[in-house]
């Protein structure tokens, strides 16, 4: 489990926790996030939200201190059994980013906000991110985490995630991976953990072999598997929808479907059909969260698309995912072509138009179910 707080000693709120689970084997790494105010159970102790465990076993000496109560607490209340944790906290987390030179980080919806800032004159800064990909140093990053103006728990927990793949491309381009043992001293001063160097360098092998960028896969605990309640006490908080939350967490934390492994990823080429400039990395980005993969990003042939394409070059209808697709990218059926030269190299080429918005809310139930069938038109772009 992956911490956050704004205590090194774990005396504070945990308000970002996310599960990760590794398959070595595929090799696959899921990551699922937990809402801070999720009202579970705390073994030994009460009703609260789940972002207090961690801090009530800090201070009531359970075994494990605040990981071991929060890791009861999480396989009591969701079936969850982690093995592993890693703790950091603001100040760590900026030091992280910073070591690393920054990470480039795809940012889906617009973000405005102002931050307490002690190097900045006037004691704030302003932050304002518009759809596209950004370079962020640590302050920068964390804030871009942490924001809670016009925003929730569920696009935090989103946003966390984004920073998280950001950081482990960072890692992969540096070639840090090979020079964990170095830095482990350095490391583990600015991260809490119970992993072993052994144990770090045998996940480091595993992180070698994630070749493809759909190898990682996103979730979120979210308003799909949730109800917002009040306590008799008066705080707002989220009960758990234990019939939905199963499944969920099932899926989240499995590795990758045999079945579909074997078949192949849908192959899907993005081209820009505007002169917005990162309109192909986001709609691409978008596709590989849900585990297309994505062949090409370039520029369309002209720049005065008004609306997202779609074309089929599958050359069948069989088990197609186009649907799917569509679905993910909000096109309609009319604009749903089908090609009349199929292609070997490509199953769909999406055309990103001025209609495409890339702000999304992830609802698992909501998307990751099978669409109604719309008909197509057939036609040759």
């Amino acid at each position: 489990m992956l911490l956050g707080s704004d205590s090194a000693q774990g005396n504070g709120l945990t308000d970002s926790l996310i599960i990760v689970s590794v398959d070595p084997n595929t090799p696959s790494v899921s990551m699922l996030s937990i809402p801070r105010d999720l009202y579970v159970y705390v073994p030994g102790w009460k009703m609260s939200r789940i972002n207090t465990a961690h801090s009530h076993g800090q201070s009531a000496g359970y075994p494990g201190g605040g990981p071991g109560l929060l890791k009861a607490t999480l396989e009591y209340n969701l079936g969850i059994r982690v093995h592993f944790y890693a703790h950091a906290d603001f100040n760590g987390f900026t030091r992280l980013i910073d070591t690393l030179g920054g990470v480039e980080v795809v940012v889906d919806c617009q973000l405005q906000d102002t931050f307490p800032d002690p190097d900045a004159e006037g004691g704030q800064t302003d932050i304002d991110l518009m759809p596209g990909v950004h370079h962020l140093d640590g302050k920068t990053a964390l804030w871009y985490a942490r924001s809670r103006w016009n925003t929730n728990d569920y696009d935090r927990a989103r946003r966390q995630q984004r920073v998280l793949r950001g950081t482990w491309a960072q890692i992969k381009q540096l070639g840090l991976l090979a020079k964990l043992p170095e830095l482990w001293d350095e490391l583990t001063q600015t991260v809490q953990t119970d992993l072993s160097l052994d144990n770090v360098i045998w996940l480091a092998s595993v992180a070698g072999r994630l070749d493809t960028d759909t190898a990682i896969k996103s979730r979120f605990i979210d308003g799909t598997v949730v109800t917002s309640w009040v306590t008799p006490e008066g705080a707002q908080v989220l009960l758990p929808d234990y019939a939905r939350i199963g499944p969920l967490i099932a899926e989240a934390l499995a590795p990758p479907d045999t079945n579909r492994a074997r078949q192949g990823l849908a192959r899907v080429e993005v081209f820009n059909g505007t002169t917005w400039s990162d309109w192909g990395v986001l709609a691409a980005d978008r596709l590989l969260w849900e585990g297309f993969q994505v062949v090409q990003i370039g520029q369309a042939e002209r720049a005065d698309y008004q609306q997202t394409l779609i074309v089929d070059l599958t050359g069948t209808t069989k088990g197609s995912p186009v649907y799917w697709l569509a679905r993910i990218l909000r096109v309609s059926g009319a604009n749903i072509l089908t090609a009349e030269a199929p292609s070997d190299e490509v199953d769909f080429r999406a055309i990103v138009g001025y209609d495409y918005q890339p702000c999304y809310k992830s609802y698992w139930f909501g998307v990751h179910t099978t669409p109604t069938p719309t008909p197509t038109v057939t036609a040759t772009p």
